[in-house]
């Protein structure tokens, strides 16, 4: 059956089955049990493609806003570069408990950036428990992140 894909579908992580516009051929089976109902596609009927090319110019002005949006947050997370952190450290500067994601985002959000503690992205733990200069990412929109530096220092 030929359908037109009306977003971005992916068959696992690593292999797509089509982008957004996309008039492929799948399984029938397929396309009327999960595509179409899940409004992921549309048969390519003649309407259809007359439909969709209209659609087309409206989907690329809003991912055009869309685009436009992600690039200035992203520019706003540039101009910040740096958050600085305080925590309360015992001996030999080790602290008492932890940094996480959420003490992350509301010191960016007190910097004046708005960020959910939900795009906060550790690399490869799930919290901060030392001193120093440590390297995150902010996850803007799915596939577009931007790196800033935190930095523990102790409290006085």
């Amino acid at each position: 059956m030929e359908i037109i894909l009306l977003e971005t579908v992916k068959i696992n992580s690593a292999k797509k089955l089509g982008m957004l516009g996309d008039r492929i051929n799948v399984k029938t089976g397929y396309a009327r049990n999960f595509l179409i109902p899940q409004g992921k596609a549309v048969q390519a009927t003649k309407k259809n493609i007359e439909n969709f090319d209209i659609l087309r110019t409206k989907i690329k002005t809003e991912l055009a806003k869309n685009i436009a949006k992600i690039k200035d947050r992203i520019h706003e997370f540039e101009k910040l570069g740096n958050v600085t952190l305080k925590a309360k450290v015992g001996v030999n500067n080790k602290l008492f408990g932890s940094i996480s994601s959420n003490d992350i985002a509301q010191a960016i959000n007190t910097a004046g950036v708005s960020v959910n503690k939900k795009e906060v992205r550790l690399k490869d733990k799930f919290s901060i428990r030392s001193l120093g200069v440590h390297e995150i990412r902010i996850q803007v929109a799915r596939d577009m992140s931007v790196q800033l530096t935190v930095t523990v220092i102790a409290q006085e």
